[in-house]
C-alpha cells in the first residue's frame, strides 16, 4: 500500500502491516530506534520508487514480516495517540 499523504500515513501502515503488506508512506520512520521501518522514503518520486521496490523485493522474498512488525510496534493506544499529535497541528 502507497500513500502520498505526508505526514497523514498513520493508518495507510498501519493497516497494511497489520494484513502483512508492507506500507509505503513518506515521512514513516518506524516506531523504534532499535528496529528503523527499512522501507522509509521522502516525498519525492524516486525515493519512493526504491522504496516501493524494496518492499516488493522483501515481500516477495519472505525477508520481512510485515505483520510481526506491526503487532511489536503498533499498538491501537500509540497510534490513536500518534494521530491525535498529527492533527492538533493543524487545529487552531
Amino acid at each position: 500500500v502507497v500513500s502520498c499523504l505526508d505526514p497523514l500515513f498513520a493508518r495507510t501502515v498501519l493497516e497494511s502491516m497489520a494484513s502483512g503488506r508492507p506500507g509505503i508512506a513518506p515521512g514513516y520512520r518506524g516506531e523504534n530506534n532499535d528496529e528503523p521501518w527499512p522501507f522509509s522514503c521522502r516525498l519525492e518520486p524516486h525515493s519512493m520508487a526504491n522504496a516501493i521496490c524494496s518492499a516488493y523485493e522483501a515481500y516477495k522474498n519472505k525477508t520481512f514480516n510485515f505483520r510481526a512488525y506491526a503487532e511489536k510496534f503498533h499498538s491501537a493506544e500509540i497510534m490513536v495517540q500518534k494521530m491525535g499529535k498529527v492533527y492538533e497541528r493543524y487545529l487552531p
